[in-house]
C-alpha cells in the first residue's frame, strides 16, 4: 500500500494540510503517516531542559498526534490507515528517513506567509523543503480543501525538458487520478517561441502520447500570472512542476516574488523530481 506521509505542528494550517492529505489518501486508497518533529533539547543554565522534561515533550506530542489521528479516522469513517510518529531533530531529514521504509506516494505540507517572507511549517521555506527533499512534495496553500483532479497542469519551460522532466512519474500520477494534462509553458512578451522549444515540445508529445497532452505556449512577461491566469480559465485542479536551479520554479516560489503566487494559488503544488525515489523496505 503506497503511503502519504504528513507533518504537523499542530497550528491550523499546519493540521489542514493534514487533514487534506488524510482526504487525499482516502480518495486514493492509500496510508497515512503523520509525523511531528521536536528539536533537541537545548539547555541553558537559566532554562535548563531535564530529561524527565523532555520525555513528557514527547508523550504530550505523541498524545497530540493521537487525537489528530482519531478525529481523522473518524471523519472518514475508519476507513483510512493511519500511523503516527514523534522524531527529534530536523524536520526534513527526518521525513527523508521515513520515506526509504514506505511505499511513498507523495509528502504534503502547508505553506503560510507573514509581512516579510514566504515559508513553509516549521520556519523552513518552500525552496528549501523542494529540493532539500528531492521526492513527491504537494504543496498546499492557505486553506484550499481537497478535491479528486481531473486536469493536471504541467509547467515547464521546455529547456532540456527530455532530459529533466521524471516522465514515468508523471504517467504514473496521470494513470493514478485518471486526470487530463496540459503543458503550460511561458515565454517572455516581445520573443518568439524559441526554437529549441519546438523539438522538446516534440518529444513530450511523443513521451506522453497515451494521454493525449494539450500544449500551451503564453507569450506573457510575468511568469506567474500567466500561471495564475490558465490555472483559472481552465480549471486545473493541481500544477506539476519540477524544481531545478533557476528555473520556473524558483520563480514561483522566490521570496522577491512580489506577488507571492504560492500563496495565492487556487490549487495543490505538486513538485516532482528526476532523482530515484526510494523503495520500501522489504
Amino acid at each position: 500500500m503506497q503511503t502519504i506521509i504528513a507533518a504537523t505542528d499542530f497550528s491550523l494550517l499546519a493540521n489542514h494540510a493534514v487533514s487534506y492529505a488524510a482526504d487525499m489518501a482516502h480518495s486514493l486508497n492509500m496510508d497515512l503517516l503523520l509525523m511531528h518533529s521536536l528539536p533537541f533539547p537545548i539547555s541553558t543554565p537559566e532554562a535548563p531542559i531535564s530529561p524527565e522534561i523532555y520525555d513528557t515533550m514527547l508523550e504530550d506530542a505523541g498524545n497530540e498526534l493521537n487525537k489528530l489521528k482519531i478525529k481523522l479516522r473518524s471523519t472518514h469513517n475508519d476507513k483510512i490507515t493511519i500511523r503516527t510518529q514523534v522524531v527529534t531533530g530536523n524536520l526534513l531529514a527526518e521525513i527523508k528517513e521515513q520515506a526509504k521504509l514506505v511505499d511513498l506516494f507523495t509528502i504534503v505540507m502547508g505553506i503560510q506567509g507573514s509581512s516579510a517572507s514566504e515559508r513553509l511549517l516549521f520556519g523552513s521555506n518552500a525552496l528549501a523543503a523542494l529540493h532539500q527533499l528531492q521526492l513527491p512534495l504537494v504543496i498546499v496553500p492557505g486553506m484550499i480543501e481537497f478535491k479528486p483532479v481531473r486536469k493536471l497542469a504541467l509547467a515547464s519551460d521546455l529547456y532540456r525538458a527530455g532530459d529533466v522532466i521524471p516522465f514515468e512519474q508523471v504517467k504514473n500520477l496521470i494513470r493514478l487520478l485518471e486526470c487530463s494534462i496540459d503543458i503550460i509553458s511561458v515565454y517572455k512578451s516581445g520573443e518568439s517561441v524559441k526554437p529549441e522549444m519546438i523539438p522538446e515540445s516534440k518529444y513530450l508529445q511523443m513521451e506522453l502520447a497515451d494521454f493525449n497532452p494539450s500544449f500551451h505556449f503564453i507569450e506573457n512577461k510575468n511568469i506567474e500570472d500567466a500561471i495564475f491566469t490558465f490555472v483559472g480559465e481552465n480549471k486545473i485542479d493541481m500544477l506539476v512542476v519540477v524544481p531545478g536551479k533557476y528555473t520556473l520554479l524558483d520563480s514561483l516560489f522566490h521570496r522577491s516574488v512580489s506577488k507571492q503566487i504560492a500563496l495565492h494559488m487556487p490549487i495543490p503544488i505538486m513538485a516532482l523530481h528526476n532523482v530515484h525515489v526510494p523503495k520500501a523496505i522489504k
